[in-house]
């Protein structure tokens, strides 16, 4: 289990940048990441705070978020989380 590097900026790219019917916010900027543009899907766990391998046991099921993106800039820079991540979003 890794935490999630969050933006300081996440809120205000997700207002500034809303995301249309074929694309969500990337977990750690909140820019809008189109589904099949790059980047890869990734399981967040904790309510939202940290993230697991995909075949990681995670028992807490309140707390398991499901899949989300991470875009393609952000896992460049974070490239510790490359081992969490799963597939093209």
């Amino acid at each position: 289990m890794i935490r999630v590097p969050m933006s300081d900026k996440r809120s205000d790219n997700k207002r500034r940048f809303p995301c249309h019917d074929d694309e969500q916010p990337c977990i750690i900027c909140g820019r809008p990441v189109k589904h099949g543009g790059g980047g890869g899907a990734v399981h967040l766990v904790e309510g939202g705070d940290c993230l697991v391998r995909i075949n990681e046991p995670y028992d807490n099921d309140a707390a398991d978020l499901g899949e989300y993106p991470i875009g393609a800039d952000c896992l460049r820079k974070h490239p510790e989380l490359r081992p969490y991540v799963y597939g093209p979003y």
